[in-house]
């Protein structure tokens, strides 16, 4: 069992959490879209066979920070307008409570690093996140994937459509 990185307490595996409330769930990588679509699809299949709920646990990397008003991201996008930020983390390095210097600098390291590659990222060609999950899949994986949500988009709107007594397509 992991340990929680904040806290040093066991973590929480979300799976097994589930399991107990009877809840199957799957692992899936979330930068393959191949898997997720299968592994959705088992899931879907299962729900709609009567079996109750299903959790999917896909996991991912953030390309952009925890969230979007990371402060890094800021500091990396706007060093100037950032000058608050960046004289805090400053007057923390030069401050002699608390850590020791190593522990300082080995924390300034690692902030220093992550703006680098946020700043690298920032500054590379941005692409599409949709675009870049299809350039993983081949050819007749994408034509299978978009012809069954094109197909399951359009059943839902023609169901929902003939309920809410609107003709479909106008």
């Amino acid at each position: 069992m992991g340990k929680d990185r904040c806290k040093g307490r066991p973590a929480v595996v979300i799976s097994k959490r589930s399991a107990g409330f009877g809840v199957p769930a799957s692992k899936v990588a979330g930068e393959d879209v191949a898997a997720v679509w299968k592994t959705a699809g088992k899931a879907i299949r299962r729900i709609r066979r009567g079996g109750g709920p299903q959790l999917i646990h896909a996991t991912c990397k953030r390309p952009r920070g925890h969230f979007e008003h990371d402060p890094l991201i800021r500091m990396v996008e706007d060093p100037v307008g950032s000058r608050s930020e960046i004289t805090s983390i400053t007057q923390g390095l030069t401050d002699w409570g608390g850590s020791s210097p190593r522990a300082r600098l080995a924390g300034a390291r690692t902030v220093a690093r992550t703006a680098l590659q946020m700043a690298w990222h920032q500054r590379s060609d941005p692409r599409d996140p949709l675009e870049e999950a299809a350039s993983r899949l081949d050819p007749d994986q994408q034509k299978r994937i978009v012809e069954s949500a094109s197909h399951t988009v359009d059943r839902a709107i023609t169901n929902a459509t003939k309920r809410a007594g609107i003709s479909w397509p106008p």
